[in-house]
């Protein structure tokens, strides 16, 4: 039942035109096929040695970007793996003005307690845990713009 209202909210959130589906996997998952086809986000628990921030962040965490426009984002960490310090990761934006509603798969790697999340060439989303929270997250994107803003973890 999560899973699917995060696959829902998902799709409403961001009037995307492709299926997908939430699953948790302990395996390790397959690289993303090309925008706007059937893909099955694939969220892997993050295991005993990762630290409690940093688990944290897996999962699916929703907001709104003010750029522009209001640009409607979902961020879902799929995979932390704490040996090698990288991260795997959704993200995903909606419609605005010129902009189309799509999603790119996002590498990262964790630098301290944030997780640094390369989305294409010119994007980057660094994510930071804020003190006694662990519902929301602050968040800023550096590319096609800047902006702050937090997101709100999906349950």
């Amino acid at each position: 039942m999560k899973n699917l209202l995060v696959l829902m909210g998902i799709l409403v959130l961001l009037t995307l035109t492709s299926c997908a589906t939430i699953t948790t996997s302990s395996k390790a998952r397959t690289p993303l096929p090309e925008p706007g086809t059937l893909y099955a986000v694939n969220i892997i628990p993050p295991g005993p040695e990762v630290p409690p921030k940093i688990a944290n962040f897996s999962g699916t965490w929703e907001g709104e970007w003010p750029l522009e426009v209001r640009l409607a984002t979902v961020i879902v960490i799929e995979d932390i793996d704490f040996q090698s310090k990288k991260v795997t990761a959704i993200y995903s934006w909606g419609n605005a003005a010129r902009i189309n509603a799509d999603w790119a798969q996002a590498r990262g790697f964790i630098k301290e307690d944030s997780i640094v999340l390369k989305v294409g060439g010119k994007v980057t989303v660094t994510l930071s845990p804020i003190a006694g929270r662990s519902d929301i997250i602050d968040a800023t994107y550096e590319g096609w713009g800047f902006s702050k803003t937090q997101l709100k973890k999906k349950q």
